[in-house]
């Protein structure tokens, strides 16, 4: 499973910094955590959804396209049942600014996943998942132009009201720009994390966080 869709900037929805230094997340406290990223089967979202700790689930992310887990099954009726249980349990806006329930959809053929998750009362989306190929999932620069495209139909199909999570091959802070131009909230940093040269600067991403924070 993914982890939990980043917030404005960087910063993950449990909280704590960026490898970049980025601001932190929304921090739970003594009321509960966000929850990881969840690509079980329709039965299992109430799993998912359950307290940790001593407080109860703030936010858990569907991701809806995850190659590493089994399709949920029943096409738009399965959908609709997955995302009726989670808004049932965490409700679709959320606590405060932080949305209840996330939904990752896949870079292709996600409009009819979108309405049902719409229909269901959700209303913050995180574009997009890796692309299925035959190994598993391809992440990174190959993403970049399949999620904007999908950034810029949710944010024409839903309107103002959605909060659009955007993420995908972004390695600096013009892409970035890209994700705000074509409708995107939030920006989730990921493939320009990932070098190990992190552990010891920032200073590789910086810039793009800093831009990512608007």
């Amino acid at each position: 499973p993914a982890r939990p869709a980043a917030a404005r900037g960087a910063a993950a929805a449990g909280g704590g910094r960026p490898p970049g230094g980025g601001a932190p997340g929304p921090e739970p406290g003594p009321r509960g955590a966000a929850g990881p990223g969840w690509g079980g089967e329709a039965g299992d979202s109430r799993d998912a959804t359950r307290p940790r700790g001593d407080g109860r689930m703030l936010a858990v992310e569907l991701n809806m396209s995850c190659p590493n887990v089994g399709a949920v099954e029943g096409g738009v009726a399965g959908w609709r049942e997955l995302f009726d249980m989670a808004v049932d349990v965490l409700g679709g806006a959320g606590a405060g600014a932080l949305p209840g329930v996330v939904v990752k959809l896949p870079p292709v053929r996600y409009e009819a996943m979108a309405e049902a998750a719409w229909g269901a009362g959700v209303r913050c989306f995180h574009c997009c998942n890796t692309l299925p190929v035959p190994g598993g999932g391809m992440s990174g620069s190959p993403l970049l132009p399949l999620s904007l495209r999908c950034v810029g139909w949710m944010r024409e199909q839903f309107g103002p009201t959605a909060q659009v999570i955007g993420g995908g091959g972004v390695v600096s802070p013009e892409q970035v720009d890209a994700y705000r131009a074509a409708g995107a909230d939030h920006f989730a940093l990921g493939t320009v994390c990932m070098d190990p040269r992190l552990l010891f600067s920032d200073k590789k991403v910086r810039a793009t966080i800093e831009r990512a924070k608007g």
